[in-house]
């Protein structure tokens, strides 16, 4: 049995029942990937973002208050 979760089939629909909102950190750098979680991610209304693929942090991007944003949405 595969682990992953199929964001394809059910698993996205069950999220957005339960109102869980999908936060993504992506540093593949894969176009397709990053197609598909930033649209995963805003159809939970939760957030994305990409990070270099050595994890380190674009100057751009502030990830702690991305993550923090998300948060506040919680409450």
């Amino acid at each position: 049995m595969d682990g992953d979760i199929d964001f394809q089939s059910n698993a996205l629909q069950a999220l957005i029942d339960q109102d869980i909102r999908l936060l993504h950190i992506d540093s593949s750098e894969s176009s397709a990937y990053i197609q598909a979680w930033q649209l995963w991610a805003s159809q939970t209304g939760g957030a994305f973002a990409a990070i270099n693929r050595d994890g380190a942090i674009p100057d751009d991007l502030n990830l702690a208050e991305l993550i923090a944003d998300l948060l506040r949405l919680m409450e």
